[in-house]
Parts: structure tokens; sequence; C-alpha cells
């Protein structure tokens, strides 16, 4: 029993890219994570779309361990595009992101018009107005990146810890 437990827990099934409704006449639509790369997020959006509405979610990449990172939106952004093949259908495509997702969304638009892609909508909900916040946000290690999530989101005060 020990090694079936094991096997099960070094085979991940993890991938970035999450259909939770494959079926629907309707052009998918792709929502990716906000900053705690996370997209639960978007479930009661999906179930309120209906049935006929594809529906995919882009995770973060670092959920789990062993998983890269990327230095940058438009790398990040690339490796999503490159792990949606295969599984979102080709053709026109609408995207979504909520604050951080948002600019993902913006970032995945650009690159896919650039390989000819139809982007039928990009969809921004409450986007980061000022990217460099952002991108100094990727910039810190894990401690000092969860440090300013719960201080920004008010749970604790994440001032530095004595030794």
């Amino acid at each position: 029993m020990a090694a079936l437990i094991e096997r099960h827990d070094s085979a991940s099934d993890w991938h970035p890219v999450v259909a939770v409704n494959a079926a629907g006449s309707r052009v998918p639509l792709v929502c990716f994570h906000p900053v705690g790369g996370n997209v639960l997020c978007y479930r009661d959006l999906a179930e309120a779309l209906g049935p006929d509405q594809p529906v995919y979610m882009v995770q973060s990449y670092g959920l789990e361990e062993g998983q890269p990172l990327h230095a940058s939106v438009e790398a990040m952004t690339g490796a999503y595009l490159a792990a949606m093949r295969g599984v979102v259908p080709e053709g026109p495509v609408a995207l979504a992101g909520w604050s951080f997702g948002g600019l993902l969304a913006w970032e995945a638009a650009c690159q896919l018009h650039r390989l000819g892609v139809d982007v039928r909508a990009v969809i921004v909900l409450d986007g980061v107005a000022v990217p460099d916040v952002v991108r100094e946000l990727l910039r810190k290690d894990e401690s000092d990146y969860l440090a300013a999530l719960f201080d920004e989101m008010g749970m604790i005060d994440a001032g530095p810890c004595a030794r």
C-alpha cells in the first residue's frame, strides 16, 4: 500500500490549463489566474455562463514543488500558451483575467494576435493599472512575496521577524 501511495504522490497529473467545461458551441473563454495563482475565483462565473459556454482556466506554474517559475509576464504567458495547445480548441478564443490575470490575458492576446489567432475579446476585471508593481512582486523570494501579499490583504502585520 505504501508503494502505491508513493507512486501516486510522484505521478502528478497537474496541468496549468484546466478544462472546466470543454463542451458548448460558443467561443471558448480562457480565464487567467490572479496574483495568487489559483483559479477557484472563476468557479461561480463558469457556472453562471452555463453549459453552452466552453471555459478553460489557466493556473500558475509554481503551485507544486519543482514547477518552473518564469522571470517575466511575457515568459509566463508564453508557457501558458504552449500548454493551451491541444487543450483549448484552435480558432477564435476569448480571454479574461481578474487583477494580475488581466495583465496575463492582455499579454496572451498580444502574443496570439502576432501568431494570427482570432482573439474575439479580452476581458479585464479589476485590472492592474501599473504592471511595474506586479513585476516587483514577482521578483521577490517566497517569504517576501507571502509577507507582501498578507500585508496587502490586511491579514497580518508582515514586518520583519525577530530571529
